[in-house]
């Protein structure tokens, strides 16, 4: 929500603050993708990566009621364990034992959301955000880190979307020097409620307790 950034950031003057930060990110041009870049500048020297860290792909769905959101459509939503209607999104995130930073981010368009002229212009999809998978929106966001020099390490997943990814990269990853690539599978209704912190040190934990050296075999997802 705007509102309690707006009260943050200008105690004194909140409503004015929450108009302009309003218009800054509905209505402005901005890129999510250097902002993301520039925060993970600013971020990254800053988390110790002493005791290891790892690459966190997931992809996260969000129930929709109606037919109007950018993407939405029915199709399995990993909330509410089942299809329904939804948006998803792809996301890849750095961790390590302090914390995690989401790094990239982008949004699933469907199949029949990318083909359809009339509802891309609607809600402003830019001309350039062609129809990909979900699995293909993962790998994209690892090689483009991993090809900016982001730091390497093992990559974790939670999703069925973001298992192929890993399967799908598991020798282009170790090319690329990453260690290990490595599913993280919940149980539907049995999820941990970590969040923050405490899941991103449980998901770098996990990643350094299933590699070899811990006698455990990473097989074929």
């Amino acid at each position: 929500s705007v509102e309690p950034m707006a009260a943050r950031i200008d105690p004194m003057h909140a409503s004015a603050r929450h108009q302009s930060l309003h218009h800054f990110v509905a209505k402005a041009q901005w890129s999510d993708a250097q902002m993301l870049r520039r925060v993970a500048q600013w971020v990254i020297p800053k988390m110790d990566f002493s005791q290891g860290g790892g690459w966190i792909i997931d992809d996260t769905g969000f129930p929709k009621k109606g037919r109007h959101s950018v993407g939405v459509t029915r199709q399995y939503c990993g909330m509410l364990g089942k299809q329904d209607n939804c948006q998803v999104a792809m996301s890849l995130s750095l961790a390590s034992e302090q914390g995690s930073l989401p790094v990239a981010w982008q949004l699933y368009l469907p199949e029949d959301w990318a083909g359809d002229p009339e509802r891309r212009i609607k809600v402003g999809v830019p001309e350039e955000i062609r129809f990909a998978t979900k699995t293909q929106i993962a790998l994209q966001q690892l090689r483009t880190q991993l090809d900016e020099g982001a730091p390497r390490g093992r990559q974790c997943g939670q999703g069925a979307s973001a298992a192929r990814a890993m399967a799908a990269h598991r020798m282009a990853c170790k090319r690329r020097g990453a260690e290990q690539v490595l599913p993280v599978h919940v149980a539907r209704g049995h999820a941990p409620r970590r969040t923050g912190r405490h899941r991103a040190s449980a998901l770098a934990h996990r990643a350094r307790l299933s590699g070899p050296e811990a006698g455990l075999r990473s097989g074929p997802l």
